[in-house]
């Protein structure tokens, strides 16, 4: 068979869904500067569009218009909802395969990627809009204003429900539960201006104040799910022990442990001579390892000698009697500890060495 393609393209050689999961920290502080270059370019260029609007028409700068549905901004905000949605996924992914998940909660991550996914196409095609005229007519009633309420209402109240339970879960990583305040606060600044309640001089920082705290919320809320994204990653990957930490909280190993923790441990089939040896220094290992080794199958072949005279000694002293048994016991025991304390002497002066 003819190949029309290399081995990279092949399974085993693409890329997988954790490998487009940010591991370092310098990649993190990199796309959160872009995202905050870009949302700051965005809020420059709309201040000034009125001094281009002598040479361009206004037709010209809708794209810069950070109010219009189809401007840069709106672009920027659906996108940045739409990978935080692909992060979700990814958690959801790898969080489901947690042991000690028995209740199900990693399924709250498929309802926050379908939160991000309505809200990205929401920054598009205003499905608010309709979400407000339907409520207007049911109730009959705008409650404040134009009726803008109703959906703001229904998008704080399933924001609230999803995001708290999502706080709960990234309670381990500090880094994406403050990130993930930060986007509530964002979302609430912006949810009083949008209403009427926080007045600004002018329309224009209004608009700009408004704009840029909601894409400062959505670019936050994809932030925070990076970084748990990562986490849940390295955790998965066993970069995380519970050895020496306080309240059950996992503690990052450092890397020099993370390659192999079990090769401290002796295994449990070393004999008693090599146990030894490794207690000895260097220099006695060197020197007088071998010697060693025979001394302890000396020592061991003498106690056997010595366990066998004794048998013999009371095999006879039956016949002796009670007074000789006595004296030859006496003997053995001493022939014993002499045998026992030259082993020790012998020692220690091999360690000395």
């Amino acid at each position: 068979m003819v190949k029309l393609y290399t081995d990279a393209a092949l399974t085993d050689s693409q890329p997988r869904i954790t490998d487009f999961i940010p591991k370092r920290l310098w990649t993190l502080s990199v796309i959160l500067l872009g995202g905050i270059t870009i949302v700051v370019g965005l809020e420059t260029l709309y201040a000034c569009r009125t001094a281009w609007a002598s040479w361009l028409d206004r037709e010209d700068l809708v794209s810069l218009d950070l109010a219009g549905h189809s401007s840069l901004a709106s672009w920027l905000s659906a996108s940045i909802l739409l990978c935080a949605a692909v992060y979700a996924l990814v958690v959801f992914s790898i969080r489901r395969h947690r042991i000690d998940d028995y209740r199900g909660r990693y399924g709250l991550w498929l309802w926050a990627a379908t939160g991000c996914l309505v809200a990205s196409i929401d920054t598009i095609a205003s499905l608010h809009r309709i979400v407000r005229a339907t409520l207007v007519t049911l109730t009959e009633t705008p409650l404040l204003g134009d009726g803008s309420i109703w959906w703001i209402s229904a998008a704080i109240l399933s924001y609230s429900l999803v995001s708290i339970r999502v706080w709960l879960d990234m309670r381990a990583c500090i880094g994406a539960h403050l990130m993930l305040l930060f986007t509530t606060t964002c979302y609430g600044l912006a949810c009083f201006i949008y209403l009427g309640r926080m007045q600004v001089v002018d329309d224009v920082v209004t608009t700009m104040i408004k704009v840029g705290l909601l894409l400062s919320g959505h670019l936050m809320l994809l932030f925070s799910f990076m970084l748990y994204a990562r986490y849940i990653y390295r955790e998965a990957e066993g970069q995380f022990s519970l050895r020496g930490t306080r309240n059950g909280r996992l503690r990052l190993l450092p890397r020099w442990r993370q390659e192999d923790t079990t090769s401290d441990s002796e295994p449990e089939d070393i004999s008693q001579a090599e146990r030894r040896q490794r207690m000895l220094p260097s220099a006695a290992l060197s020197t007088g390892s071998s010697s060693a080794v025979e001394e302890d199958h000396r020592g061991e072949n003498e106690e056997t000698s010595a366990a066998s005279e004794q048998q013999n000694r009371q095999a006879t002293s039956c016949i002796d009697g009670p007074d000789v048994k006595k004296r030859e016991e006496s003997a053995t025991s001493h022939d014993i500890r002499l045998t026992k304390a030259e082993r020790r002497r012998q020692r220690r002066q091999l360690r000395r060495q």
